[in-house]
C-alpha cells in the first residue's frame, strides 16, 4: 500500500511539472510571437520616400536649415518647418514657439521640438514679429506631419521680406535643396545609425525609412545631426 502511494505521488508530481513547463513554454512562445508582432507593425508604420516622391507646395520658399516661409495676401509670413524634419522624426512631445510680440532674427531659433530627453532648435527663415502661433500645435505636436499645413508654427510681420526671401529658393531649386538632404541624411544614417535595421535595411532598395527614423538615435546623436544639419553659422 505504501509502495502504491509512492508511486502514485511521483506520478502526480510529474504530472504537476509537466504542466507548469508547459505552460512556461506556452507563455515564452506567446511572447516571442508578440515581439515579433509589434516589431513587424513599428516596421510597417515606417515608409520609403524615392527621390521622385519629393515636392513642395507652391509658392513656399525654402530656407536650407529646414524652414520654410510663405507670403500671405496681407503681407504676413507664415512659417513652419519643411517635410524632411517631419519624415524624419516622429514621437515629438512638445513644440515650444515663441509667444507674440517676440521680435525674430534671421538665422536665430524660432521653435523647439523635444522628444523626451532629445530636441532640436530650428531657426527663422525670417526678420520680423511674431503676430500669431499655431497654439493646436503645441497641443498637438503630431500636426507636424502635415508640416505645410496644419503643422505651420508661426505667422511673422517681416520687417526685411525682399532681402529676406532673396536668399530662399522656390520650386524646382527648392525641391533639390531637400532631394540633396536626404542623400546626405542617408550617409549620416550609414554612418551614425549604429546598425539600426530599420535604418540599414531599405538603402539597398534606394530609398531610407524616413518616417521616425531619428527618434531611434540617442541624444549624442541628436546633437550631432543639429550640428550637421540645422545650425545656421
Amino acid at each position: 500500500m505504501t509502495a502504491l502511494l509512492v508511486i502514485l505521488s511521483v506520478i502526480l508530481f510529474i504530472t504537476i511539472d509537466y504542466l507548469v513547463y508547459r505552460k512556461k513554454g506556452t507563455a515564452l512562445v506567446q511572447i516571442a510571437r508578440d515581439t515579433v508582432e509589434d516589431q513587424q507593425a513599428k516596421s510597417s508604420d515606417r515608409t520609403v520616400i524615392n527621390e521622385d516622391e519629393i515636392s513642395l507646395p507652391n509658392g513656399v520658399f525654402l530656407h536650407p536649415k529646414h524652414t520654410w516661409a510663405y507670403v500671405l495676401q496681407s503681407g504676413k509670413v507664415k512659417i513652419g518647418v519643411d517635410s524632411f524634419i517631419s519624415k524624419i522624426i516622429s514621437g515629438i512631445d512638445k513644440v515650444v514657439l515663441p509667444p507674440i510680440g517676440m521680435e525674430i532674427k534671421k538665422g536665430q531659433p524660432i521653435l523647439n521640438l523635444y522628444s523626451k530627453d532629445k530636441n532640436l532648435k530650428l531657426i527663422s527663415p525670417i526678420n520680423g514679429i511674431v503676430v500669431s502661433v499655431n497654439d493646436e500645435l503645441m497641443s498637438k505636436p503630431e500636426l507636424l506631419k502635415d508640416p505645410y499645413n496644419a503643422g505651420w508654427t508661426v505667422i511673422v510681420q517681416p520687417s526685411k521680406l525682399s532681402s529676406d526671401i532673396s536668399s530662399m529658393k522656390i520650386a524646382d531649386e527648392a525641391i533639390k535643396i531637400l532631394k540633396d538632404e536626404f542623400k546626405r541624411f542617408k550617409e549620416f544614417i550609414i554612418n551614425y545609425g549604429n546598425g539600426n535595421n530599420l535604418g540599414l535595411q531599405t538603402l539597398q532598395d534606394g530609398g531610407i525609412p524616413v518616417t521616425g527614423i531619428l527618434t531611434e538615435l540617442d541624444k549624442q546623436k541628436w546633437d550631432l545631426f543639429q550640428k550637421e544639419f540645422l545650425d545656421f553659422a
